[in-house]
């Protein structure tokens, strides 16, 4: 009789155990839902600023054909659009951001960032977890040059976990 409640305690203990542990799966499909992977890559691009006209000239991005530039003639041309983005370009705009709605900054796709992998799970067995995960960039688009981050490396991520009826991503 003995033995059968020590095997019952031991079952008990070991179910209860396993249910608690963050998995790859369950940590890739709530950093997924939270955080919005894939989502796209973007940068600023100013259509005013003449050092932005002169990184895109100097980028190719005029020779390839995907933005046209001028040049200030006078001084009432200052604070006016010196880039425009061509037709073939349009298919990487995603808007204006909402702080400036004058149309002349524009965001601009450069790639799409999605989780690569689940490195690690750093587990404290007190309901808390960090989690290290890789974001790829995928589809890179010929405005990648306007940036220095090197786009076929993936980036290292981490983020925090918790436990309260489900595994919960903690904002920061």
């Amino acid at each position: 009789m003995k033995n059968i409640v020590f095997l019952f305690l031991v079952a008990l203990v070991f179910s209860c155990k396993n249910s608690t542990k963050l998995t790859e799966a369950e940590a890739a499909a709530v950093l997924k839902a939270e955080l919005g992977y894939p989502k796209p890559f973007e940068i600023r691009v100013n259509l005013a600023d003449e050092n932005m006209r002169d990184r895109v000239k100097d980028a190719g991005l005029v020779d390839s054909g995907l933005v046209t530039t001028s040049e200030i003639k006078s001084m009432t041309d200052l604070g006016s659009p010196v880039i425009a983005i061509t037709e073939k370009g349009q298919r990487y705009l995603l808007g204006m951001p909402e702080e400036d709605q004058s149309g002349k900054v524009r965001m601009v796709k450069v790639a799409d960032m999605a989780i690569s992998g689940i490195n690690d799970i750093s587990d404290d067995g007190e309901k808390k977890a960090r989690v290290e995960y890789a974001i790829a960039y995928e589809n890179i688009t010929p405005f990648s040059v306007l940036v220095t981050k090197d786009l076929t490396k993936p980036e290292i991520r981490h983020a925090n976990f918790v436990k309260k009826e489900k595994w919960e991503l903690v904002k920061q």
